[in-house]
């Protein structure tokens, strides 16, 4: 069995310099889903029809759940790409995706919190 080692010559220092790198990457990676989390009751309120209050925060949780679902996977397929077309760059791509995503989105809650457009 091979054993994982530290390069000669990384200290102490570069290795906190590291962790703190890597900690602060994963926070701001999962900063939209504690976002998410903590505005949820507003969401069902403001995005989903009014009347079954239970009925508002599953379809809430279930967005959550899609989202938290989605992510490997696209981890895998953007991943898949890049080692498969690496001068394409998976950024452009991902970017296009997302944008096609919230395209329609932005009209619809635009009418849901102003209903007079």
């Amino acid at each position: 069995m091979i054993e994982a080692q530290a390069p000669p010559g990384l200290g102490m220092r570069e290795r906190i310099r590291a962790i703190l790198i890597g900690s602060s990457g994963n926070l701001v990676e999962w900063y939209d889903f504690y976002v998410y989390a903590a505005f949820s009751l507003y969401f069902a309120k403001a995005f989903f029809p009014a009347g079954d209050q239970t009925a508002q925060l599953l379809n809430t949780a279930a967005i959550f759940a899609v989202g938290f679902l989605m992510r490997p996977i696209g981890a895998w397929l953007f991943g898949r790409m890049a080692d498969r077309h690496p001068l394409l760059g998976t950024a452009p791509a991902s970017g296009i995706v997302a944008g096609a995503a919230s395209a329609d989105r932005r009209s619809t809650a635009m009418r849901t919190i102003s209903p007079r457009m």
